[in-house]
């Protein structure tokens, strides 16, 4: 069972940023484990290498977590198992919290982050992106300090790599079978720990010792192959499993063994559980593999149940999948599961597979497309905060059904699984490669699809928290385009419409505008109207010269907000009232709407908000006298704004740090 670790305040000595936890124990490894751990102290970059299944993630995880005292900026995991080589970059930028921007390289941002800064970034599962992770891992370590340790069956081959070969846990030697002996070696001893958690207790005596020898000698001393078979004691004995295995796998003894070899060995051990389970466990199994990461029960009813495998049957399925070792469980509420990544492997390549999975991939586009649905509803209406989660969670799958349209061109599926996804974005700060699959989607559904609307709207939105020059274009385009859309999309369009106007001085035009959407957000579905047009028409009446009538309507705006959703998401409404409090001489409430708009955009993880809120804390520090700790606000501001590529907010922040500085002189 394995579950993850939240995202941890990055400056605390130490802290582990998303490093697998495990609720098992860890068994052998004596040697390799304080090994790796001097590695990591000592070089740059460290490779554990080994075969598939030997436990390199599950070393990886213990060694950082012993030696992360020695990094100050704490330890990063990124997870490459899931990720396209098309998409390690962004995996790397998502696993250390780097929004994209328009105008900034990725990997520069990455490199960028990763300046001046003493982190062990950890790269599990690094073999088949080798050819776009070798040339990542060589710019950041010239251009940074940072350490890397990476987990693949080979070496990343990069100048002054060390490499930690990770061999099959030790196994007895042949013709060794007194239990006392047999138990001293580590293979038999993570057999037995794992059989107990399946039986309750395993006896080790004379017969029982010959047959766990038996055991873990045909299995390679393999940790996930022995893992998988020790699920399956709760129908054998032990000597009925070593007799199955001794029939079924043939591991060569003594001698070298190749690395092919030992994929073969756990090749036929997973071949040989999928061959144990019945019709529907297979099929059930091989559906599963189509999941890109963790899935709920939900999830894997839509996918799983079809004329063949009633719904109803597929939670039994599913729990004997997990009793089977097949599918571990993840901790959390509700529930989540993950095929391991050899099984699901096996179970995308598995004989018979390309029917099951040509059908589980549109069963889970229809699912997820319809979640996207509910997704966005709720994130531009109420509950915000557990719909932030909910999408957080499902943003492999979602994006998975996402690709899987555009690969089709699927132009409706791809501008509905996009512009759901958009809300997502906009709401954490998620600004450059993310608009671009909006646009690619909106390119190939054409003028024509149901869902242009909703993707031009959303596409707007994200031109104006990028900052682009094409916000008004885009806002002009989405107008038109929601003029027959549901209604609360044409107040949204015009919305965006009237905060470009207001930027560029059109403030007649920006009114007319806002009117226009105050009567469309009356008549749709979303909650977002009343909220958003009254901040507007502050806003408004603040660049009309109405200082007192613009304070006013922001306040009603926040307390709409706040009503309507409690303290989350009332954050851009609070910082543009600390803006024009702070035009009013209104210091106090200034400072008090800035610092609950800081608490806002923690709370929903949205960094482009955060630098904007600190800005104008810092501005309302400054007018209070306090340049010493408004300095250090604007440079904790250049600081994020530059590792989250928002040029806006950095350039402002660097402007005021230059006005600071030229006012001391």
């Amino acid at each position: 069972i394995l579950v993850q670790d939240g995202a941890l305040d990055h400056d605390a000595v130490g802290r582990l940023h998303g490093v697998p936890r495990y609720l098992t124990s860890f068994v052998g490894r004596n040697v390799e484990l304080p090994f790796v751990c001097e590695l990591v102290r000592r070089e740059r970059l460290v490779t554990i290498a080994g075969s598939a299944g030997s436990g390199k993630t599950r070393l990886a995880a213990e060694a950082a977590s012993l030696v992360r005292n020695a990094f100050p900026d704490g330890v990063w995991w990124v997870d490459l198992a899931a990720r396209a080589p098309e998409e390690v970059l962004s995996g790397l930028a998502d696993a250390l919290k780097i929004r994209g921007s328009p105008d900034i390289d990725t990997s520069d941002l990455v490199v960028s982050r990763l300046r001046g800064t003493r982190l062990l970034l950890v790269l599990d599962n690094c073999e088949h992106v080798a050819e776009v992770t070798a040339p990542l891992v060589a710019r950041i370590l010239e251009e940074s300090p940072a350490t890397i340790l990476a987990t693949s069956r080979e070496p990343v081959r990069v100048a002054g790599e060390r490499v930690a070969r990770l061999p099959p846990l030790s196994i007895p030697p042949a013709g060794e079978t007194g239990h006392d002996r047999v138990m001293e070696y580590e293979a038999p001893r993570l057999l037995v720990a794992r059989a107990g958690m399946v039986t309750g207790s395993v006896t080790v005596d004379e017969l029982t010792a010959q047959a766990i020898a038996a055991i873990v000698t045909r299995l390679d001393g393999l940790p996930l192959a022995i893992e998988l078979a020790a699920g399956k004691l709760h129908a054998l004995s032990v000597s009925e499993l070593a007799e199955a295995l001794e029939q079924r796998i043939d591991v060569l003894v003594g001698g070298d063994r190749s690395a092919a070899e030992r994929h073969s060995t756990l090749q036929a051990a997973i071949a040989w559980s999928f061959e144990l389970l019945g019709a529907d466990e297979w099929r059930l199994l091989v559906r599963l593999s189509y999941f890109p990461g963790s899935f709920d029960a939900l999830a894997a009813e839509a996918i799983g149940a079809d004329g063949e495998l009633p719904r109803a049957a597929v939670l039994p399925v599913l729990v004997q999948l997990v009793e089977r070792s097949l599918v571990s469980v993840e901790s959390g509420d509700p529930t989540r599961y993950r095929l391991l990544e050899t099984v699901r492997a096996f179970g995308l390549g598995s004989p018979g597979s390309a029917r099951e999975l040509e059908a589980a991939a549109k069963r889970h586009h229809e699912h997820f497309a319809v979640l996207g649905d509910e997704i966005f509803r709720h994130l531009l209406g109420a509950d915000v905060g557990s719909w932030l989660t909910r999408a957080r969670v499902e943003q492999d799958n979602l994006s998975c059904g996402l690709r899987w349209a555009l690969q089709r061109g699927d132009g409706d599926g791809s501008v509905r699984l996009a512009s759901a996804l958009a809300a997502y974005w906009f709401r954490t700060g998620q600004l450059s490669d993310e608009r671009a699959l909006l646009e690619r989607a909106l390119e190939l559904a054409g003028p024509s699809s149901r869902w242009r609307a909703r993707g031009l709207a959303m596409k707007a939105w994200l031109s104006i928290a990028a900052g682009s020059s094409d916000a008004v274009a885009d806002a002009r385009a989405a107008v038109a385009a929601c003029k027959d859309a549901d209604r609360s999309l044409l107040g949204l369009a015009l919305s965006a419409l009237a905060k470009c106007q207001i930027a560029a001085g059109e403030l007649d035009d920006a009114d007319r505008a806002i009117r226009r959407a105050r009567q469309a957000f009356a008549g749709g579905e979303l909650g977002e109207g009343p909220h958003l047009t009254v901040q507007l028409e502050g806003e408004l009446l603040y660049e009309r010269g109405d200082t007192a009538g613009g304070l006013a309507r922001l306040r009603e705006a926040r307390d709409l907000y706040r009503s309507y959703r409690g303290n989350l998401d009332a954050g851009w409404t609070l910082v543009s009232l600390a803006e024009v409090a702070l035009a009013a001489g209104e210091l106090a409430e200034s400072t008090t709407a800035a610092s609950e708009a800081v608490e806002d955009f923690r709370r929903r993880g949205d960094p482009k908000g955060l630098a904007a809120a600190f800005l104008v804390s810092a501005r309302a520090l400054i007018a209070r006298e306090d340049r010493a700790r408004a300095c250090e606000l604007l440079h904790e501001t250049r600081e994020l704004a530059g590792r989250w590529g928002y040029v806006p907010e950095l350039e402002r922040a660097e402007a005021a740090l230059r006005e600071l500085d030229a006012a001391a002189v």
